[in-house]
């Protein structure tokens, strides 16, 4: 009977995983607006009635992909102690593949999920939550500001909200102006100045 239960599990698992690849590649084909549920449905092969049982809504899938957004890694904690010694450049690194996560959903995609951030990355109280991009960032800039590479002028904390509302401004110049620029070229070169600020 477990392995019954396991079995079904990791076939729902599955589904939900194929409607979310399948939607996001619509999505960025099509447009967000263009794609219906149907057709994430007729292109997966898994039924409407089953989307339901996954997914609310397409905002559902919305917010599973402002998820991996949020959960995004480039090891940036791993060998930390080595790192710090260099932040400016793992920050720039950091930030350059974070733009390229962007990118890669492409802008009319970034522009929707806009629309479900707050629901996606802050609390109730419109604080933001303890997602892994967050506390990554704010774990390597606490740590350089202990190996004496980073200011200390602002508490990590702060140091991190800073860097991240810089980025999203960034983000959020590129939708306006539908993609007309690359994001991570002149999010390359923006971050490498802020960067310079932080410098003890």
């Amino acid at each position: 009977m477990k392995t019954k239960a396991t079995k079904r599990a990791q076939r729902s698992a599955a589904n939900k995983m194929l409607l979310y690849e399948t939607a996001k590649k619509l999505f960025i084909l099509n447009g967000y607006e263009a794609t219906t549920v149907n057709d994430i449905c007729k292109a997966s092969g898994i039924s409407v009635g089953s989307f339901y049982h996954y997914y609310k809504s397409k905002d559902g899938i919305l917010l599973a992909i402002c998820q991996h957004i949020a959960d995004f890694d480039i090891g940036l904690t791993n060998n930390l102690s080595e790192k710090v010694l260099e932040p400016q450049k793992y920050l720039r690194e950091y930030f350059s593949e974070y733009g390229r996560l962007w990118e890669g959903i492409g802008v009319d995609l970034a522009t929707q999920i806009y629309r479900v951030f707050d629901k996606a990355f802050l609390n109730d109280d419109m604080t933001f939550k303890p997602l892994k991009c967050y506390c990554d960032l704010e774990t390597f800039i606490s740590a350089a500001q202990d190996a004496g590479t980073f200011s200390k002028i602002l508490p990590a904390h702060e140091a991190m909200h800073i860097l991240f509302t810089f980025t999203r401004g960034i983000l959020y110049e590129w939708c306006l102006r539908k993609g007309l620029h690359s994001l991570r070229e002149v999010s390359d070169a923006n971050v490498a100045v802020l960067c310079r600020l932080f410098e003890p």
